[in-house]
Parts: structure tokens; sequence; C-alpha cells
């Protein structure tokens, strides 16, 4: 019993640095998004930033679910002296201590959106469990995944281009921003009257939710990056232009559906003011999470900058773009000389 009860209290501890990781979300410009939402909604309706609360919960639960089954090496457990009841009791509090369902429980009693939080733990709960099924069922692990069908881009920059790549798509901000910009698909093609503001909206959205990855270099060892990339034969502006090459290879085709032309002009704010934090160190980034970054003052710059941008370049056109163009150009020369 002792060997269980010292077993379930390193579980804890893991589950609790997992809910402290969660904290990173707090950096993030979707912060801002929420907090305005939640400003200008009615207290006596239900909440307009709940399906936000369930979307993220959603993104985060299979990452934090397979972070479970990692807390207890399988070869390593085989080997400690255990009975059947004592490893079953061990799983158990394994999967209970899942820090969704604890997000799931606060919101529930804190929020007035009780369906959502019930919805996140019980989401929570469950998916473990999936995943352990999953496991079962696929004994080997595929040697080819989705990131390995990423070609090196051309150029002698093709290499960093596609690393970057790679890094965008293993945070939880591009897959938000593929359903918001999902979600505005549909509404503005197939809804039977569309708000002709709404394209904008949206565009300006995906942009928005892609931004805090617009700060700086996103690295998931950032203490090796940052040694890495000093011993490259290349210079501080053009290491910026590949970072930003690769945010807009992830970023534009997300956007062009709506008003291509004003978001793209949004797009290239972000990556402008984002520029300020290549002179700090790098902000370590955790793989399949949202990205953490600074939201005051350099997001909430980067957010009413690309709002400004993007609404300036819809309603006057070329003329406003042409402005953005070398706003942009002039903050990778400045910020990449520093």
């Amino acid at each position: 019993m002792a060997a269980v009860t010292a077993v379930l209290t390193a579980l804890f501890r893991s589950a609790w640095r997992s809910l402290s990781g969660t904290r990173s979300f707090q950096g993030n410009n979707l912060v801002m998004v929420i907090a305005l939402l939640m400003a200008e909604e009615p207290l006596d309706r239900p909440s307009s930033t709940a399906v936000i609360y369930l979307l993220v919960g959603l993104l985060w639960t299979l990452p934090m679910s397979q972070e479970l089954t990692r807390r207890i090496p399988p070869a390593r457990f085989r080997l400690w002296p255990l009975t059947r009841g004592e490893k079953a009791t061990i799983h158990l509090g394994n999967l209970l201590l899942n820090p969704l369902v604890v997000i799931g429980l606060l919101f529930g009693l804190l929020s007035r959106d009780r369906s959502i939080g019930i919805a996140l733990a019980v989401i929570g709960a469950v998916t473990p469990f999936l995943v352990l099924l999953a496991g079962v069922l696929v004994r080997h692990r595929p040697s080819w995944t989705p990131l390995q069908a990423i070609p090196r881009f051309p150029g002698r920059l093709g290499g960093l281009i596609q690393s970057h790549v790679r890094n965008l798509l293993q945070l939880l901000d591009f897959y938000f921003a593929l359903f918001a910009a999902a979600g505005g698909i549909a509404y503005t093609r197939f809804s039977a009257k569309p708000d002709p503001e709404a394209s904008v909206v949206f565009g300006h959205l995906v942009v928005i939710l892609m931004s805090t990855c617009a700060q700086g270099h996103v690295s998931f060892d950032a203490t090796a990056t940052e040694t890495r990339l000093r011993l490259m034969p290349l210079s501080k502006i053009s290491i910026l232009f590949a970072r930003d090459m690769a945010w807009l290879i992830v970023t534009l085709p997300m956007i062009l559906a709506f008003k291509p032309l004003a978001c793209t002009a949004a797009a290239l704010a972000a990556l402008a003011i984002g520029h300020r934090a290549s002179i700090t160190p790098a902000v370590e980034q955790k793989r399949w999470s949202f990205s953490a970054g600074q939201l005051a003052p350099l997001g909430i710059v980067q957010l009413i900058t690309l709002v400004a941008a993007g609404s300036a370049v819809y309603n006057y056109g070329w003329p406003a773009f042409a402005l953005v163009v070398p706003g942009y150009l002039g903050s990778l020369w400045y910020w990449g000389r520093q």
C-alpha cells in the first residue's frame, strides 16, 4: 500500500505540473478576444464565449490524455512488484488526475455556463480511456507522420522555413484558427443572408488567433534554438524573414476565402508588430498546446494594429495596402538590425 501511495503522490505532482502548464494560455492573444466578448455580452443571456471555451477544451483533450499515458512508462511499470489490484488503482488514479477534468469542474462551478463545464469534465474523463483503447488496438507506432510530408522549400532559407512550418502545425493556435476559418466559410457561403461585414471579421479573427505565433520564434527548445540560429551563416533579417514566410504559408490559405487584400494587410501588420519580440529571448513553447506570448503590451498593440490595417485596406483598397507593405518591410529591417 505504501508503494501505491508513493506512486499516486508522484502522479499528483505530475498532474499539477500539467495544470500549471496551461498557464501559458494567459499570454495568448485569444485571452483578449474572450475578454472583449465577455465585456459586451448581457448577463441575462447565455454566454457568447461558451463555444470558445468548449473548443479550447476539445483541442486540449487529446494532448492531455496522451500525456496521461506517458506518466507511467509501460516497461518500468511491468517491473514494479505490484498486484493487479494495486496496478488497477494506480491506473484509475492516473486517469482521474486529468487536468481537463479539474478545469471542467471549476468552470462548471464558477460559470453560468455549467453545461459547458460538465461537458469538458465528461470529455476529459472519457478521452483517456479512448486513448488507452486506441493503444491496445494499435500495437506499433506508425513510422510516418503527416509532418514528414512537409517538403523542404527552395532557396537557402528553405530548411529554416520548413522547420518553422512544422513547429506551427504542432500548436493548437493553428487548429483553433482552422475551425474559425471553416465556420466563417460555412456562414459566408451557405447562410441565406450573411452579414456583409462578416467576411472581413472572420478573416481578422483568423489572423488574431494566429497572431501570438507571430511574436518571435516558435521554439520547443528555446536555448538550443537560439544557439543554433546564432551559428547559422545567416543575418538576423534573413532569419526573421524565414519565420515570417513560414507563418504566412500557414496563415494565408485560411484567410484567402474572405477579403484577401484586407486580411493580408492585417497579417503583415501582425508580423510587423511581432518583430518586436525578436530582441527578447525566445519563449519556450510546449507542443500541442496554445502558444505562449506577451499579451501586454505587445499583444494588445498587435491586435489594435492588425485590425486598423485590415479595416483601412478594406475601406480604401490598394492605396492603403501600399502603405502597409513598407511598414512591414521597415519593421523587418529595423528589428532585424537590433
